[in-house]
């Protein structure tokens, strides 16, 4: 007799069978600790104490493989740096892709939500050392 299990792989499933019947481990996920609310709450309270410069702003996000619920959190942040005096039109958001491969539009739309229609997004190249200068604190 043998046993079927299918195994979310990316946007794919995959079929595994195996001789007897395997062993299956659960994980208990841990409940989110915070709401976009809660989140919204606490960028408002940080921005009005803070002296930060909001003219230009720029956002560093993870690629695909590392998601944190951006499509929630990110049109949070956005809204809040707006509110705060940031210029939309001078907000760039920068893929930190590291050496994983470059991810598409599709890819990026999944990812980061409908945030990836409203601003400038740079897809980062860590091995393009001329990209890079200092831009301050």
């Amino acid at each position: 007799m043998s046993f079927s299990l299918d195994l979310a792989y990316g946007s794919e499933t995959l079929r595994f069978t195996f001789s007897r019947e395997p062993r299956m481990l659960d994980i208990d996920e841990p409940r989110p600790a915070i709401t976009a609310q809660l989140f919204r709450e606490r960028l408002d309270r940080f921005l009005s104490q803070s002296e930060m410069d909001l003219r230009m702003p720029a956002v560093v996000v993870a690629d695909k493989t590392r998601l944190c619920g951006y499509p929630l959190f990110l049109p949070v942040l956005a809204d809040a740096l707006i509110a705060h005096g940031a210029d939309p039109v001078q907000m760039t958001f920068f893929i930190a892709y590291g050496t994983h491969a470059h991810q598409d539009d599709q890819a990026g739309h999944t990812a980061y939500g409908t945030v990836y229609d409203r601003f400038r997004w740079v897809h980062h190249r860590c091995d393009e050392g001329a990209a890079f200068i200092e831009l301050g604190h």
